[in-house]
C-alpha cells in the first residue's frame, strides 16, 4: 500500500522472516476505484483486486490460504468519499482533499460504525463479500 515500498520487496521480506510453515496475515487497501484523499495523506500508493494479491503470494512463494473483503457495508460510503474527492481534485476552491478520515468520529457515530462491523462479521461466516473496502489475506510459508 505504502508508496516508498515495493510489494514483492516486502513479501520477500516478510517469507525470510517466519520460520517454515509460519502464517502471514495481511490486511490491505481493496478496490482501485475507492482511491481518496485517505489514500493520498497516507502515502498510500496502490489498492489491491483479489487476482493481483492473489499473484504476488505465489510469486513469493506462500501458499495462499484465505483471501476475503471486508469491511463491505461501509464501502458505499467510501465509494461516495471517493467521487466527492475526484471532484474536490477538480475544483481547487471547494477542496476536501484535505480533511482528514483518521479522526476518530464522535461517540454515537463511533458506535453506530462499530455496530456495522461487527453484523458484517457475525454474517461474514455464511457469505462471501464480493466487494469491500479491505481484502484480508492469510497464507501460509511453504
Amino acid at each position: 500500500y505504502h508508496k516508498d515500498l515495493e510489494p514483492k520487496t516486502a513479501l520477500n521480506a516478510l517469507f525470510n522472516l517466519l520460520k517454515p510453515e509460519g502464517l502471514l496475515i495481511l490486511n490491505v487497501a481493496a478496490m482501485p476505484c475507492l482511491r481518496r484523499g485517505h489514500d493520498d495523506r497516507d502515502w498510500g500508493a496502490r489498492r489491491y483486486l483479489p487476482e493481483d494479491l492473489k499473484l504476488l503470494i505465489k510469486e513469493s512463494n506462500f501458499e495462499l490460504i484465505s483471501l476475503k473483503y471486508w469491511n463491505t457495508f461501509l464501502t458505499p460510503i467510501i465509494w461516495m468519499q471517493s467521487r466527492l474527492y475526484d471532484i474536490s481534485v477538480k475544483f481547487p476552491h471547494k477542496d476536501i482533499s484535505s480533511q482528514s478520515s483518521l479522526e476518530l468520529p464522535n461517540r454515537i457515530l463511533n458506535h453506530i460504525l462499530i455496530g456495522i462491523l461487527e453484523v458484517e462479521y457475525k454474517l461474514s461466516k455464511y457469505v462471501n463479500y464480493i466487494f469491500g473496502s479491505s481484502l484480508l489475506l492469510l497464507a501460509r510459508k511453504k
